[in-house]
């Protein structure tokens, strides 16, 4: 038999979850939407941006993330991919799509950083644009979202955005 502040504990700590989720999904339903077919037009001047993703044994998902970018109808975009030690395929499907698509191998670990730390960083020192965009390899993006996103933080006078994408669950 548990005994009874036992259970009181875990109603409490039940409580304090469905709190806690529920004051997120009030923060996400505030969240403005940001719409590519009715965004504003791309501002002008064009600020650059740079999309910056950490690669390592992404043959499968990296290609198709990459043709997303390609497909922007934003005019300056520059896209760079940090291929980090990868055995697979990654770094010739990095390269199959140069020079539109940059491949960086960082340097060597420091003491301290983690993997993907350490790629993020090596690529937002080497990226020319106004605004760096972090995408993991397996993200897929509408033709407008970085003219879309960067319209709005732009309009806002944001100095960061952050998106909450819909994501796509697939089991095979």
């Amino acid at each position: 038999m548990v005994p009874l502040w036992a259970e009181l504990i875990l109603v409490l700590a039940s409580i304090a979850v469905l709190l806690y989720q529920g004051f997120a999904l009030l923060l996400a339903a505030q969240m403005p939407r940001l719409d590519p077919e009715t965004a504003a037009p791309t501002p002008s001047p064009v600020p650059r941006v740079s999309v910056v993703i950490a690669a390592r044994n992404e043959e499968l998902d990296l290609p198709a993330t990459l043709d997303d970018l390609l497909a922007q109808d934003y005019p300056d975009l520059e896209i760079i991919v940090v291929e980090d030690s990868s055995t697979d395929r990654t770094g010739e499907v990095i390269d199959a799509r140069a020079p539109r698509v940059r491949r960086i191998n960082p340097p060597p670990l420091p003491e301290g950083w983690v993997g993907k730390n350490w790629a993020c960083w090596t690529g937002a020192r080497a990226a020319t644009g106004e605004w760096l965009l972090f995408l993991d390899a397996d993200v897929r993006t509408h033709p407008a979202a970085v003219r879309t996103v960067v319209a709005w933080a732009e309009r806002e006078h944001a100095d960061l955005a952050t998106l909450a994408i819909r994501v796509e669950m697939r089991s095979s």
